[in-house]
C-alpha cells in the first residue's frame, strides 16, 4: 500500500460523501488497511485533505504554467488557460471535487493558503 493510493482513495471518499461525512475507517477500508495501519501512512484526516489540496494545485499550476510561457497574444493564452483548466479537472475528478468543494474543511491555520484570492494571484500574475 503505498501513500499515493491511500491519497487516491480519501480524494474520491471525500468527492462520494464530503470531507465531514468521511471517515478515516472508510479510507483505511478502502484500501484494504487497518484504521490504526493507516496512520503509519498519514497523521490525520486534515493532513490528507491539505495534501490532496496542494496536489490538486501544484497539478493545474504545472499545466497552466506551460500555456502561460508560450509566445501567444494575451487573449489566446487565457483561452488555452481556460482549457488546460477544464481538462485538467475533467480529467481529476476527484480532486477536482475537493478543490473546488472541500477547502472550506480546512482548519483556519490552512484555508488562507488555499483561498481562491491567494492561489488565483499566484497562478495567474503572467497572463
Amino acid at each position: 500500500m503505498t501513500r499515493d493510493e491511500i491519497l487516491d482513495a480519501a480524494a474520491q471518499i471525500f468527492r462520494e460523501k464530503g470531507f465531514h461525512a468521511a471517515s478515516m475507517q472508510a479510507i483505511a477500508e478502502a484500501v484494504n488497511l487497518q484504521k490504526a495501519s493507516l496512520y503509519y501512512h498519514v497523521n490525520s484526516k486534515q493532513e490528507i485533505l491539505l495534501t490532496l489540496l496542494d496536489r490538486a494545485l501544484d497539478l493545474l499550476i504545472e499545466k497552466i504554467e506551460s500555456v502561460l510561457v508560450e509566445p501567444l497574444p494575451p487573449d489566446e493564452k487565457l483561452r488555452q488557460a481556460m482549457r488546460v483548466y477544464l481538462q485538467v479537472m475533467l480529467e481529476n475528478l476527484d480532486l477536482a471535487a475537493v478543490l473546488l468543494l472541500e477547502h472550506r474543511s480546512l482548519e483556519p491555520k490552512y484555508h488562507a493558503l488555499h483561498t481562491p484570492a491567494a492561489t488565483a494571484s499566484s497562478a495567474c500574475g503572467a497572463i
